[in-house]
């Protein structure tokens, strides 16, 4: 969302008609090319995605390949193709009972106040968007509410023991390793941080 407000070079996502495989990709209908517009090797994004599949903990992170973009005859550059974030298949693959959060700020109360889906974490105040389950009831908003307060509150205490059984600490000590070596100053902010909760797992 930075890049598309601030810079030259946009961003654009993608809605297929049909589900449709991309560069061998798994088939799907929402695609997204990431401009990399303040990254000059255009490869810091690539290098974290591989990252996240070879370190082991990560089972849905995101598949790209470089491409060249032109639009009506104008040539854009060169972009990075991947995958939306998503349920499906073939992206976030969880059982229907399960939920797909976003910490991040674009999508949180204070920027998307219409959006129906969001709400402030109440233990750190964390601006938190439901991505799936689509069209969520404010009951079920709520629910998610209080379980994403319970391991807020875990944290807080001190309550490592605790935690544990909430959530999977070997890919929360991966996602923090992967921020650090990437310097991934959206995690402070936050912007595009996505966790997951399958069916009644961790």
């Amino acid at each position: 969302n930075s890049t598309r407000l601030w810079y030259d070079k946009k961003p654009y996502r993608i809605k297929l008609d049909n589900k449709t495989s991309i560069l061998g990709l798994p088939a799907n209908k929402d695609w997204v090319l990431l401009a990399n517009y303040r990254d000059q090797s255009k490869f810091m994004n690539a290098i974290a995605f591989d990252m996240a599949r070879y370190m082991g903990s990560f089972p849905f992170a995101n598949a790209n390949r470089f491409v060249e973009v032109e639009i009506n005859g104008n040539y854009m550059g060169m972009y990075q193709l991947t995958e939306q974030i998503e349920m499906a298949t073939s992206r976030v693959d969880i059982d229907t009972s399960g939920v797909l959060l976003s910490l991040d700020m674009d999508d949180g109360p204070e920027l998307s106040p219409d959006a129906g889906n969001n709400f402030y974490s109440k233990v750190y105040g964390m601006p938190v968007a439901v991505k799936y389950p689509k069209n969520i009831s404010a009951e079920r908003i709520e629910t998610i509410a209080a379980d994403f307060a319970a391991l807020e509150q875990t944290i807080a205490n001190a309550d490592y023991e605790s935690v544990q059984k909430i959530m999977d600490m070997e890919s929360f000590i991966d996602f923090i390793l992967l921020q650090e070596i990437s310097r991934n100053v959206e995690l402070e902010a936050p912007l595009s941080m996505y966790l997951y909760r399958d069916g009644d797992g961790k």
